[in-house]
């Protein structure tokens, strides 16, 4: 393992890119046999199921001809990858969207190298490097704002007065903190700039002047699909001891924000492949408090309306047999547990509404 890639930004991985969703993303079929599960081993020719995976452990093993040697070969997600994609353990680590994987630096004008003055002379455009995709620029953002959040008194403060203060927690989402410094990463003019602003991360006025991050001022917490990848971004305003707005969006009185378009990706569905019932809250922070007090299986909604497609598939993806909803107690919070348990309970589920007060 090179020693320059830190401990932490492995075990960030480690637990973000849940192992039988990966295998599953691959195109690789697996099928539940007693506590995990098995499918054909894509390192060497297989024709009855010897890839062995452990959802407990997040650890896979070949039982057939890769061990044959008498030690066993398997590992864990990074393993996996690494092996899979023919890459080296950094570059597996890097296309799982590791923490180390951090490019947004602030840029520096670029020398134009001989060959590319030759192109611009012949009236050709030289090449450029090709833009990451959605999720790997998020990926990015969210080691960014993690670091600013590192680096914040004022937003450790705020997720402690919230009960967060899980070191493991915090990290293994990994909460993030907009503080403007995003922009001096990424600079008006530059590509990366501009795909910030597609994705809805950078905001600008009706003239397209006085870029700003949609989330400023915000703990921002990544929302991810199935296979891990991030595919939005949540953000909860945080309020100031002087009860002063920390954006425009404060100052209009709101409190929850997401990344433009429909919304996509869940907070902590890696739980689900290790347990067959399921805690729904109404909001973020209140599955991160269950997570908190040492509750593992907590997973959000987005407000009473915050049921997506992406909650469907996880309790399809994990046959998950019973839910409980910890919704808010006041009617808003009543009548969406009332409509949630009469959906889920169609579908064979059961359901026990515990909201909380």
């Amino acid at each position: 393992m090179p020693a320059m890639i830190p401990a932490e930004a492995i075990a960030e991985v480690k637990t973000r890119v849940e192992l039988v969703s990966f295998i599953e993303a691959q195109g690789i079929e697996l099928k539940r046999a007693g506590k995990g599960y098995m499918g054909l081993c894509v390192f060497h020719p297989d024709t009855r199921p010897s890839l062995s995976v452990d959802p407990f452990k997040q650890y896979w093993c070949c039982l057939g001809a890769c061990s044959a040697g008498g030690k066993v070969v398997g590992g864990d997600v990074i393993e996996f990858a690494r092996r899979l994609w023919d890459v080296s353990f950094p570059e597996a680590l890097r296309r799982l969207g590791g923490a180390e994987s951090v490019t947004l630096a602030p840029a520096a004008p670029r020398a134009t190298s001989r060959a590319s003055l030759h192109l611009v002379r012949e009236g050709m455009k030289p090449p450029r490097p090709p833009r990451p995709s959605s999720p790997a620029l998020l990926a990015q953002v969210v080691a960014v704002y993690h670091q600013s959040f590192l680096g914040s008194a004022e937003a450790k403060e705020y997720a402690a007065a919230r009960g967060l203060t899980s070191a493991d927690l915090l990290s293994a989402l990994p909460m993030g903190f907009s503080d403007g410094t995003l922009l001096e990463r990424a600079p008006e003019g530059s590509e990366t700039y501009e795909a910030l602003k597609a994705l809805g991360v950078i905001r600008t006025d009706e003239e397209g002047r006085h870029p700003r991050e949609l989330l400023s001022g915000c703990l921002v917490v990544p929302l991810r699909d199935l296979a891990g990848e991030v595919v939005n971004l949540y953000g909860r305003v945080v309020e100031s001891s002087r009860g002063s707005a920390r954006s425009t969006d404060d100052a209009r009185g709101v409190r929850h924000l997401y990344l433009p378009g429909p919304r996509r990706g869940l907070v902590n569905a890696p739980c689900a492949a290790t347990t067959d019932e399921l805690i729904l809250t109404e909001s973020v922070f209140d599955a991160l408090s269950f997570l908190q007090a040492g509750i593992p299986n907590a997973i959000p909604l987005y407000g009473t309306n915050g049921w997506t497609p992406d909650h469907d598939a996880l309790l399809e993806k994990h046959r998950i047999r019973r839910v409980l909803l910890a919704l808010d107690g006041d009617e808003a919070g009543r009548k969406a547990a009332v409509a949630l348990a009469g959906k889920l309970r169609g579908r064979g589920i059961e359901v026990l509404d515990v909201g909380v007060a």
